[in-house]
C-alpha cells in the first residue's frame, strides 16, 4: 500500500472490531476534512468500503468520488 502514498497521506478508517451500527458516524468523524480531490483506496470489507464512499459523497461538492485502483499490469495504484 505504500505506493499509494504518492496520492497523499493514508488513513485507516476502521481498525480492529467494527461496530456496524456506528460505522457511518465513525466515517463521518474521520472524514470531516474530506475535500474534493482526495482519494479513497477501498480495501477490505465491502460494506465498510461502501460506507466510506457514501460519506465521501456527502462531503463532496462536485459529486465526484476519486478512487484509487491497483493496476496489476503496471504494478502501481492509479487514479
Amino acid at each position: 500500500m505504500l505506493p499509494a502514498e504518492r496520492f497523499g497521506q493514508l488513513t485507516d478508517m476502521f481498525v480492529g472490531r467494527v461496530n456496524y451500527e456506528r460505522a457511518v458516524e465513525q466515517a463521518r468523524k474521520l472524514m470531516r476534512n474530506y475535500q474534493d480531490g482526495d482519494f479513497i483506496m477501498m480495501v477490505g470489507d465491502p460494506t465498510l468500503c461502501l460506507t466510506v464512499g457514501a460519506v465521501a459523497l456527502e462531503y463532496s461538492e462536485t459529486g465526484v468520488l476519486n478512487v484509487l485502483r491497483w493496476d496489476r499490469n503496471e504494478i502501481e495504484y492509479c487514479a
